[in-house]
């Protein structure tokens, strides 16, 4: 191939030294030289087409490899990536309010006091002896006397007191706590109640007993201010204070007094006495 010409490219150029035809003669035909630029553009589209075979052949021969490779028994797992899923937090169902007639039906009157288990070494109990309590004492002196000889109550201290008004004397009869129950049970024996009694004064007699339950047994109904006084012995007690209303007591709200340390307002109509009464013989 001749050297080319240093000559502006795709200018048409004569042979050196060629005696110029005349017009009416046959032109001979000029000789053209391709540009500089032409062969890099066409290097580079071979190489780009190239280059674009050869990504396209490795990467089938490398999916080929993977699913159908030496060794390869199975296709290969693929693990989906999903984003972490926070568990919604279920809050506890609010507990059933306690009903104090089923959990006298439902209790072990040999274990437990009205439904209410027995809690602590020291137990108290401050029964009235007013005159409303007459029909109730025989049937409340069973119960009570049936838990005192229980088994359950070993390595416990129990006490009783009981007001009573016997000729306008309006006395407080004490059994102070202690292992030996047969005092406990002296105090709370049948008798016909008189008169009426100062429940206030025998609720704050417990006060050096640091007993750790104490039960309020009443029929009277209670008025406003006989209810701030009870409870405020109840608070002064220092135990937790639980009061079981029977008859016309039975049908007044007297849960603020046990509201105030914490206890069970407990009210008894005659038939779950009596059933109370069967189940403790």
């Amino acid at each position: 191939m001749p050297p080319l010409a240093a000559a502006t490219p795709n200018r048409i150029k004569s042979r050196a030294g060629a005696p110029a035809r005349s017009s009416g003669s046959q032109a001979a035909k000029p000789t053209r030289w391709a540009s500089a630029s032409y062969l890099p553009r066409t290097l580079t589209a071979k190489l780009l087409t190239g280059g674009a075979a050869a990504c396209l052949f490795i990467g089938v021969g490398l999916t080929v490899w993977l699913w159908t490779g030496e060794g390869r028994s199975e296709p290969p797992t693929i693990v989906a990536m999903t984003p972490p899923v926070s568990a919604t937090p279920v809050e506890p169902s609010p507990p059933a309010p306690w009903d104090p007639k089923t959990a006298i039906l439902e209790s072990n009157p040999k274990t437990t006091y009205f439904g209410l288990p027995l809690e602590g070494k020291t137990i108290g109990l401050v029964v009235d002896n007013d005159r409303t309590m007459a029909p109730y004492i025989d049937r409340l002196a069973a119960v009570t006397n049936s838990l005192t000889r229980s088994e359950h109550l070993q390595g416990r201290r129990f006490g009783i007191v009981r007001p009573a008004n016997r000729d306008r004397s309006n006395i407080v009869e004490v059994a102070e706590p202690s292992g030996d129950l047969e005092g406990a049970r002296s105090v709370l024996v049948s008798r016909v109640p008189t008169g009426d009694t100062d429940l206030p004064r025998a609720l704050l007699t417990t006060r050096g007993w640091y007993a750790d339950q104490l039960f309020l047994l009443l029929s009277k109904p209670v008025d406003n201010e006989q209810m701030a006084l009870l409870t405020q012995a109840a608070e002064q007690s220092g135990a937790i204070t639980h009061v079981v209303a029977l008859g016309q007591a039975a049908e007044q709200d007297l849960s603020p007094i046990a509201n105030a340390t914490g206890g069970r307002f407990i009210p008894v109509t005659d038939d779950l006495l009596d059933d109370l009464v069967r189940r403790s013989e």
